[in-house]
């Protein structure tokens, strides 16, 4: 399974947001277990965030994650970009997953047919995220490996 995750407010505290020009900002505690237990189990980690690609490839160094990702995908055009991405590992949108924190990137993933997982610690208040469509809203990291893992829902690996 391909797991897309925005970054900014799903693995960046949503606090940090502004000091993003510096280069500061914190992991979400939790996230680095998600990511290490996602592909542990053999996902495909991308970024697709509007992050520049200097700020994805900084933080992910900076968190020591670069490692369990797959792709950093700077992205103005996020369906297109999960699309690509379906396309390069010869996927389809059932099996894949878009992980974020706003209704814009959960419209982006319903154009493409990938599901998603909203996150309530962002900026998208679980009410956006709802109205929006995520396929499932998760209010901590943990929830989303259990989500995951999990073998009676549809993307499910």
């Amino acid at each position: 399974m391909i797991i897309f995750f925005d970054v900014s407010g799903v693995l960046l505290e949503p606090q940090f947001i502004a000091a993003v020009l510096s280069k500061r900002g914190s992991l979400v505690p939790g996230m680095r277990e998600v990511v290490i237990g996602l592909k542990e189990r053999g996902d495909i980690l991308i970024t697709v965030s509007s992050l520049s690609q200097s700020s994805l490839d900084h933080y992910l160094d900076e968190w020591k994650l670069t490692a369990y990702f797959d792709h950093t995908v700077s992205s103005f055009d996020k369906a297109a970009d999960m699309r690509d991405m379906l396309d390069v590992y010869n996927l389809e949108a059932h099996e894949a997953i878009m992980i974020t924190d706003t209704p814009n990137d959960i419209r982006a993933a319903m154009a493409v047919g990938i599901a998603t997982i909203g996150v309530t610690w962002g900026f998208g208040e679980r009410r956006h995220l709802e109205e929006a469509g995520a396929t499932h809203i998760v209010d901590s990291p943990a929830e989303i490996v259990s989500f995951c893992t999990k073998k009676d829902h549809p993307i499910s690996s």
